[in-house]
């Protein structure tokens, strides 16, 4: 028989009940930290619910060390460095360095706020030295002899020599950096970026993309390591490189030259294998077709099929491609009665309908509803829809958030408190139910609601008081994507000079769904990109913000 505990297994006992009961109230507790060695495709995980999203790809955790070599004397400062490598040579993207601090407010928060003399492209995101969550983000050249020192010693630590990198002395190296310093916590994100044109060339279009990539990429990071809300992987793309483009560009030319000569030598192909079927009907017995018959049809099928290739026709069996009813509900609501009216959001409506008509979709598009007649034309759209349809819903006007709930607003709405929107605007997840519950092969929402708040200017802050719409949750199948992220403006003109009729993140949209062989996932990423692009040309920040829970692929043009 066992005497009494110890006073010090009796605490040692108390602990691990008390660890056992939080791990049991937390899942997030439970989450294991990455361990070395492991290839991961869509986040670092770091432990407690916090992740970094990653570059598409496959990347090795190469190295994890949790004593990094401290930068000035004295430093106490503790914090856990991450490289990984991408086992893709042919990306962009090599390197990604992650370190996570427990203890900023130390020397390694005066590291934190120091900014390379040459640095390029920086962002603060409204945010000083002083507020409770400070995020910044830029560039620099690894060439630059005013590269930062602490950086180079990181890499150097974990086994990266950034003076010795591969091609160095052919190709220019770049790092984008990206860091959000909280009151007790930190991350640091370092991307190592190849950058595809020799020395000596022009590079404002690469750092343009670049400046692009770290904006997506702290909301992405902000969800996922602040709130602890994982995100999809990030994308990364060199959209503004001009002499490459170019270079492509003259090779397309070419081939279209060579391709026209060649169209008059498919054309007399086709009538010679046309002509050798005609005389292999003639000579060939009934029953059994001749292999000059055979070999003639084929002939003939393949002289036919790059004949239309060479004129760039849609191919005939696109339609096979389409295996289940495509239904639309868009909605665009310009004419508010009690609310600042908008100017655009109908306009959006109708050319949306207008793109998705065109990808052989039933749609239903509506115009300046009021409460009564948005909730019937959801309902009858719901009436419509079958097991295994694909839906797209689209709605362009004003939205709230309340609470954690987003409401889409009919041009009737009065606003006179918080209780009176929640009856009187349409709850988005009620749509989103509905579609789910008819069940919908795959639904995408577009909603472009996240302007000025419509109750300012009337002396009412309801709503919260601020810009945007909640984080949105999905069934599988669905995908949401909102034309601006928590807290921003979705614009509708780049400027008095700005001609188009139609607001920044439609009309980028129904370009994008156009182009053929493009799953939904690269067109929204695709979008997302060019809208942040012509947003930064005018000084205004607009990330579209996807949530996705779309099992399988889908093609609004296969």
């Amino acid at each position: 028989m066992s005497g009494p505990l110890s006073k010090n297994s009796y605490i040692e006992t108390l602990l691990a009940k008390l660890l056992l009961l939080l791990a049991l109230a937390s899942p997030e507790f439970l989450i294991a930290q990455t361990r070395e060695g492991q290839v991961i495709s869509d986040a670092l995980s770091l432990g407690w619910g916090k992740s970094v999203p990653l570059p598409e790809g496959k990347w090795l955790l190469k190295k994890k060390d949790t004593s990094l070599p401290p930068i000035f004397s004295g430093s106490r400062a503790s914090h856990t460095g991450y490289l990984l490598e991408n086992s893709n040579k042919e990306d962009a993207i090599q390197y990604v360095l992650i370190q996570d601090s427990l203890t900023p407010f130390n020397n390694w928060s005066r590291i934190f706020y120091e900014i390379p003399p040459k640095a390029k492209d920086i962002e603060r995101y409204s945010t000083t030295d002083s507020s409770l969550s400070t995020k910044i983000s830029y560039s620099q050249l690894i060439s630059d002899t005013t590269l930062e020192e602490y950086s180079s010693k990181i890499f150097m630590s974990l086994g990266i020599d950034l003076k010795n990198l591969p091609d160095k002395h052919n190709y220019e190296y770049a790092m984008a950096n990206i860091r959000i310093l909280n009151t007790r916590d930190a991350i640091w994100y370092r991307a190592l970026i190849k950058l595809p044109l020799k020395k000596s060339e022009n590079l404002d279009g690469f750092f343009s993309s670049i400046s692009t990539f770290n904006t997506m990429s702290m909301q992405s990071m902000f969800f996922a390591y602040n709130e602890k809300k994982p995100q999809e992987p990030l994308f990364f793309s060199f959209s503004g490189q001009s002499q490459v483009e170019a270079q492509v560009a003259g090779n397309k030319l070419e081939e279209v030259s060579q391709s026209t000569s060649k169209l008059a030598e498919q054309k007399r192909l086709a009538d010679e294998a046309k002509a050798k079927v005609q005389a292999a009907k003639v000579n060939a017995m009934p029953s059994q077709p001749s292999k000059a018959d055979q070999l003639a049809q084929l002939q003939l099928q393949m002289a036919e099929l790059k004949a239309d290739l060479e004129k760039g026709e849609q191919p005939k069996t696109q339609a096979a491609f389409i295996t289940s009813a495509r239904r639309a509900l868009v909605i665009g609501n310009n004419k508010y009665s009690n609310v600042s009216a908008l100017e655009n959001a109908a306009d959006d409506a109708i050319a949306m309908a207008e793109s998705l008509r065109t990808l052989s979709f039933d749609v239903t598009v509506k115009t300046d509803l009021s409460l009564k007649d948005m909730n019937a034309a959801i309902r009858n759209f719901k009436g419509s829809i079958k097991k295994g349809d694909e839906v797209v819903f689209f709605y362009a006007g004003h939205g709230v958030q309340i609470g954690q709930s987003n409401f889409l607003l009919p041009v009737d709405i009065t606003g006179e408190s918080e209780d009176q929107i929640r009856d009187d605007a349409v709850l988005l997840d009620r749509v989103l139910d509905d579609i789910s519950e008819k069940k919908a092969k795959f639904t995408l929402a577009m909603l472009d609601a996240c302007r000025d708040n419509p109750f300012k200017k009337a002396g009412r802050s309801l709503g919260g008081g601020t810009r945007g719409l909640a984080p949105a949750s999905t069934a599988n199948g669905q995908m949401i994507i909102f034309s601006a992220g928590a807290g921003q403006q979705a614009l509708d003109k780049l400027g008095p000079n700005d001609k188009e009729k139609n607001g920044l993140f439609t009309r980028v949209f129904i370009k994008e769904m156009q182009k053929s062989g493009l799953s939904v996932d690269r067109v929204v990423r695709n979008v997302r990109n060019q809208v942040v692009e012509l947003a930064k040309s005018v000084k205004h920040d607009q990330v579209p913000a996807i949530y996705d829970q779309v099992i399988g692929e889908f093609y609004f043009k296969p």
